[in-house]
């Protein structure tokens, strides 16, 4: 698996992370019975409608990205959760980046089949 970080409120792809989905998205074509599960979350500040949909347009930037680079769209499963349960560790504003995030999970398509039931 890996993981995408956000600035606050936004939801573009960094160049830095758009070459590293590039190249993972080349990676995949050669594996066709790979599913992809991205997953975005947003921090717990800010009212949840908001949340949400930065959590569901930064999932849906990732999957831009890797299908640009050759992936079906029927291989991604794009899933918004909006904000990240409260980490009771994390105490400062700096600890809020690791939830704004799009986590991108690889399964064999058997797997995933129970994605959609």
């Amino acid at each position: 698996s890996g993981v995408v970080q956000f600035r606050t409120g936004e939801t573009g792809v960094r160049d830095s992370d758009r070459e590293r989905l590039e190249q993972f998205g080349k990676w995949l074509t050669q594996y066709a019975g790979m599913m992809v599960r991205i997953t975005g979350y947003a921090d717990p500040r800010g009212p949840a409608e908001l949340n949400q949909c930065l959590s569901q347009e930064r999932a849906e930037a990732v999957a831009r990205i890797l299908q640009a680079s050759g992936v079906s769209p029927e291989r991604l499963l794009v899933v918004a959760m909006g904000a990240s349960p409260v980490d009771e560790t994390r105490s400062s504003l700096d600890d809020y980046a690791f939830e704004r995030r799009v986590q991108i999970e690889i399964e064999p398509v058997a797997a995933t089949v129970a994605w959609a039931e």
